[in-house]
C-alpha cells in the first residue's frame, strides 16, 4: 500500500467528525446512543440497536474519514468480510465469516443498492459514487434474499435527489501521479415532482512497479464511473425511482514467469520475459426502474433491471522472452 496524502474540501470536518462516525461500524449489539440510524436490512425501516442480526453500518461521515472509495475498503472496516478483485476478467475473491466463492462461480453474499438486487458480483468493483449508507448483514438471507444471500448481504444505499441545488468536489493525489477526483450535484428540475441526483469519479494512476523487459510500469490504473438518479413524484402516493450506472476500468495485473529454482525466493527481481502487457478491461452499465404505488394498507412495487459487462484479458501466456502464445479471455454478459 502506497503512502497517500489528500487534498479535499472540509478536511478538517472529516477529521473533527472521526471518532464518532467510524464507532458506527461496529455490530448494533456492540453499540450505544444509534437511534438516529435507519437501516433496511431487513427489506423495511428500522433503528439499528432493533435489529437482531448481526450488522455492520458505514455512514457517510464514516465513509469520507476512511477515504473509502470502493467495497475494498468497506472490507478492511467490516469485521469477518474481505474482497479482493482479481487478474481474471470479473473475477474477486469474496468471503464473510470464513464462506468464500469458487473461481467463476456465484458469489454468496448479495449485493443490493437502492433496494434492487445486483445479479452479477462484478458490479461490486464500480467506486462508491454518492453513497450515504453502506450496510453489511453477515450471516445466512436467503429467506429475504434467496440463494446468493448464503453468507450475507450488503446494501448500498445512494444520495437521494435533493429539493435544493447542492454538490461537492473531493480531490486526491498521491505517488505514482495518482490523481483521483470525484464530484456529485443534486437538485430539482420541476418543484416537488422531479428531482435529480448525479455522480462521476475519475481516476489514473501511472504505476510504480516495472517490467524490464518492456521498459514500462506494469500496475497502471486508469477509470471513471457515472452514477445518475432521477426522482418523479407525479401524486402524493406513486413514485417511479430511474438509476442508471456506467464505469470503465483500464487496470495492469501482475504476470507469471518462469525462473530457475535458485532464484525462486528472490523477489527483488523485476520482471524480465512477459513480453505482452497483462491488462484486465472491463465495462459494466446498470440500468433500474422501481415503481412504488403506496394504498396506504399495503404498498406496491415493481422493479425492472438490465445489466451489462464486458470484460478482456489479454496477456502473455508462453512465460518466455518470445511473444509466442498470447492471451486473451472475454467475459460478456447480460441480464434483466
Amino acid at each position: 500500500m502506497t503512502n497517500m496524502f489528500k487534498i479535499g474540501f472540509a478536511v478538517f470536518l472529516f477529521g473533527s467528525t472521526a471518532t464518532g462516525a467510524l464507532a458506527q461500524t461496529v455490530p448494533a449489539d456492540e453499540s450505544e446512543g444509534f437511534g438516529d440510524i435507519v437501516v433496511t436490512a431487513r427489506k423495511t425501516s428500522e433503528k439499528l440497536q432493533d435489529v437482531p442480526d448481526s450488522i455492520s453500518v458505514l455512514t457517510s461521515d464514516a465513509l469520507s474519514v476512511a477515504g473509502a472509495n470502493s467495497i475494498t475498503d468497506v472490507a478492511n472496516l467490516v469485521p469477518n468480510l474481505t474482497f479482493d478483485p482479481q487478474a481474471t476478467p470479473g473475477g474477486l475473491n469474496l468471503s464473510i465469516r470464513g464462506v468464500t466463492m469458487a473461481q467463476g462461480a456465484e458469489a454468496p453474499i448479495a449485493f443490493v443498492i437502492d433496494g434492487i438486487q445486483v445479479p452479477d458480483p462484478i458490479f461490486m468493483n464500480q467506486s462508491l459514487l454518492n453513497v450515504t449508507q453502506v450496510e453489511v448483514l453477515r450471516g445466512p438471507q436467503g429467506s429475504l434474499y434467496g440463494r446468493n444471500a448464503l453468507a450475507g448481504v450488503i446494501i448500498l444505499e445512494t444520495k437521494m435527489p435533493s429539493e435544493a441545488l447542492e454538490g461537492g468536489v473531493l480531490v486526491r493525489y498521491g505517488n505514482g501521479d495518482d490523481r483521483y477526483i470525484q464530484g456529485d450535484v443534486s437538485g430539482p428540475l420541476v418543484a416537488d415532482k422531479l428531482m435529480f441526483s448525479l455522480g462521476a469519479s475519475y481516476n489514473r494512476f501511472d504505476g510504480l512497479r516495472e517490467n524490464a523487459f518492456l521498459n514500462q510500469k506494469w500496475d497502471t490504473r486508469k477509470n471513471y464511473d457515472f452514477r445518475g438518479r432521477l426522482l418523479f413524484k407525479p401524486t402524493d402516493n406513486l413514485t417511479f425511482d430511474l438509476r442508471a450506472s456506467h464505469g470503465k476500468a483500464i487496470e495492469g495485473q501482475e504476470g507469471v514467469e518462469l525462473v530457475p529454482s535458485s532464484a525462486f525466493d528472490d523477489f527483488s527481481q523485476p520482471y524480465m520475459s512477459v513480453n505482452a502487457p497483462l491488462v484486465s478491461r472491463v465495462k459494466l452499465t446498470d440500468i433500474s426502474l422501481k415503481a412504488d404505488l403506496d394504498l396506504e394498507s399495503v404498498t406496491l412495487t415493481s422493479i425492472t433491471d438490465w445489466n451489462r459487462v464486458r470484460s478482456i484479458l489479454t496477456g502473455d501466456g508462453d512465460f518466455s522472452s518470445t511473444p509466442f502464445l498470447l492471451q486473451r479471455t472475454t467475459r460478456p454478459i447480460n441480464s434483466w
